[in-house]
C-alpha cells in the first residue's frame, strides 16, 4: 500500500484532506502536525522544523512516504505582514526542508498556493500569469512555489483562495467569523471591491487526490464555480444559514478596513485546466454554503 503523509493535515484542508484520501482511495495516510506524526497505528512525537528529524523520519519504513502534501502554512496575510520571520520560516524554509526530504525518498511534493501571488488588477488569473504579490504572505508562497519549481523534485503546485468549510483547531474561516459576529449582532464591515472564488475544502481535496492519481505535475488553479464580491458572499452565506440580521452588514471599499497588509482586490482563478485536465469541476458557492450547513446542523443534533 502507497503512503502519503499530509504535512498540516489537522487544519481546515488537511481535516478534509484525510478523510477525502481515507474514505475515497486505498492510499495509507500519514499525518504530520507541528509537535507528532501518526497514522491509523498510533503517533510519534518530533519536531517538523527540524531537518535532523524529517531526515531520521523519512527514512523509517512506516512513515516513508510515496507522496507529500504540504498544506501546513501561516494564512493570516496581517499576521504574516507583522510577523515576517515566523511568516517566513513556516511557508518557505518548511518547504525548502520537505523538497530536500522529498529528494532522498524520491516522494512526489504536492504543494499550496495562494491567490495572493497576485496583485489583483487584472484577475481572474491562469496559471500562466506573472506573479506580483502586494503582501508579504503572498511573497512566502511564491517564494515556496519557486523552491518546489527549482529543487528537481516531482513536484505539483496547486494554487487556490478563499477556502471555507469544517472548522478544524479551532480556526474560523470567513463563514464562521460572520456568522458569529451577525449573530452577535456586531456592525460589520465587508469590502465590496475584493474579488474571488470562495472555494470548498473538501472540492481541493477532491482535485488533489485526481492530481495524485493521474500523477500529475505542474501548476494548476482550484477554485469555487463562482467569482464574487466579498460583500455579495456576505449575502449569500445570510441567505444559505437564514440570517435575517442583514442590517448589521456594512459595505465598504478595502482601503476602509485599514488592515495591515493590501489585498488583491480584482482577484479569482480561471480554472480551465481543473476542468479538461483534472476532469473536475467544484461546486457553486449556494451548494457549497448549504452542505456546510447541514453538516453544521447534523453535529449539533
Amino acid at each position: 500500500m502507497k503512503k502519503i503523509l499530509i504535512v498540516g493535515g489537522g487544519g481546515l484542508l488537511g481535516s478534509s484532506l484525510v478523510k477525502v484520501i481515507t474514505e475515497e482511495s486505498n492510499w495509507e495516510v500519514k499525518v504530520a502536525s507541528r509537535k507528532f506524526l501518526a497514522d491509523a497505528k498510533g503517533y510519534e512525537r518530533w519536531d517538523s522544523n527540524s531537518r535532523s528529524d524529517w531526515k531520521e523520519m523519512i527514512l523509517k519504513e512506516r512513515w516513508k512516504p510515496d507522496v507529500i502534501v504540504n498544506v501546513a502554512a501561516m494564512t493570516n496575510v496581517d499576521q504574516c505582514e507583522i510577523e515576517r520571520e515566523g511568516a517566513w520560516k513556516t511557508n518557505v524554509e518548511l518547504v525548502s526542508v520537505i523538497a530536500e526530504m522529498a529528494r532522498k525518498v524520491d516522494a512526489k511534493v504536492i504543494q499550496l498556493s495562494s491567490d495572493n501571488i497576485f496583485d489583483g488588477v487584472n484577475g481572474p488569473y491562469t496559471e500562466d500569469d506573472k506573479a506580483k504579490p502586494i503582501n508579504y504572505y503572498g511573497k512566502t508562497k511564491l517564494a515556496a512555489e519557486n523552491v518546489c519549481l527549482s529543487s528537481g523534485i516531482d513536484c505539483a503546485i496547486i494554487r487556490t483562495m478563499w477556502l471555507y468549510g469544517q472548522s478544524a483547531m479551532g480556526k474560523k474561516t470567513f463563514v464562521d467569523w460572520l456568522i458569529e459576529r451577525v449573530l452577535g449582532r456586531e456592525t460589520t464591515r465587508i469590502a465590496i471591491d475584493e474579488i474571488g472564488n470562495p472555494t470548498l475544502t473538501d472540492d481541493v481535496a477532491y482535485a488533489i487526490l485526481k492530481i495524485i492519481e493521474k500523477n500529475l505535475t505542474g501548476i494548476v488553479n482550484i477554485a469555487g464555480e463562482n467569482r464574487v464580491s466579498r460583500w455579495e458572499w456576505a449575502n449569500r452565506i445570510c441567505d444559505v444559514y437564514r440570517i435575517d440580521k442583514r442590517e448589521m452588514l456594512v459595505p465598504v471599499e478595502s482601503a476602509q478596513l485599514q488592515r495591515e497588509a493590501l489585498r488583491p482586490l480584482q482577484s479569482g482563478f480561471v480554472t480551465t485546466k481543473m476542468a479538461s485536465v483534472l476532469e473536475f469541476k467544484a461546486i457553486d458557492v449556494e451548494h457549497g454554503l448549504y452542505l456546510l450547513r447541514i453538516q453544521k446542523e447534523r453535529e449539533t443534533t
